[in-house]
């Protein structure tokens, strides 16, 4: 099955920080990294991933290049394009405030894949399947 991560689980995830993350989604990476499901990732969120470097807002010593290779690396992992079908979606989104948030749930609902997140506003907002 496919899935699609939001920043802040992904960014649980590849920093070993697997006790903040829902037991839904936990099951999810194991089973990603067996093979058994495939994970994608937004573009979206890597570009969020480098801004809160910017801003200092998450710090690890991987770096932004760290970040780009270990996305790359992680077998399970797809890495999911931003495409003018995204933003058309994404645009529609109207409920959801945030812009990183509306592509990334645009992006689970153009691939039909329930969204890996804690983000509350997302899961009560309804547009999209939520797995966490």
């Amino acid at each position: 099955m496919i899935y699609v991560a939001d920043t802040h689980p992904f960014v649980w995830y590849l920093t070993g920080q697997n006790r903040k993350l829902g037991r839904a989604a936990t099951r999810v990476f194991r089973r990603m990294e067996r093979g058994l499901d495939e994970v994608r990732l937004s573009v979206a969120s890597l570009f969020e991933i480098g801004l809160l470097m910017e801003r200092g807002r998450l710090r690890t010593a991987l770096g932004w290049e760290g970040w780009l290779s270990a996305a790359r690396a992680t077998p399970g992992l797809g890495i999911d394009p931003i495409d003018l079908e995204n933003v058309v979606q994404a645009r529609e989104l109207v409920a959801l405030v945030d812009p990183f948030d509306r592509l990334i749930a645009a992006a689970a609902l153009r691939l039909g894949a329930p969204l890996l997140t804690a983000d509350v506003r997302v899961a009560e907002s309804g547009l999209v399947k939520v797995v966490w």
